[in-house]
This record gives C-alpha cells, structure tokens and sequence, in this order.
C-alpha cells in the first residue's frame, strides 16, 4: 500500500475514532514527510524558475 493511501485512510479513521499511540505516529511521520517532499518541490521549482526553465503546474504528485 502506498505512503498516500495509508496517510488517508488514517486520516479517515482519525474522523470516525481516536487512533492508536502507534497509528497517530506513523500519520505524524507521513504528514511530515509530505510536507518536507512539497517543499523540496517548491524549492526546485524556484530554482529553475529563476534560472530560466519553464516548470509546468498541476503536476501529479506520485504516492
């Protein structure tokens, strides 16, 4: 199962119920790494913007 699906179905069971110790923390650590990886893109992004590349939006963000 992929990073993206776990991070949402624990997302959808933290609606319905209180999650585990465990539960919680692994959807912390997916939540993080998502975040850390969209801020790796928006700084490369920046980058070749700057120096000229043309950086198409909407791009599919893979799990």
């Amino acid at each position: 199962m992929s990073r993206q699906t776990v991070k949402v179905e624990l997302a959808e069971l933290q609606k319905e119920q209180s999650l585990s110790e465990s539960e919680r923390l692994e959807l912390d650590e997916l939540v993080a790494q998502a975040q850390h990886t969209m801020l790796h893109r928006a700084e490369a992004r920046r980058l070749l913007a700057q120096r000229g590349h043309h950086t198409p939006t909407g791009l599919a963000v893979p799990g």
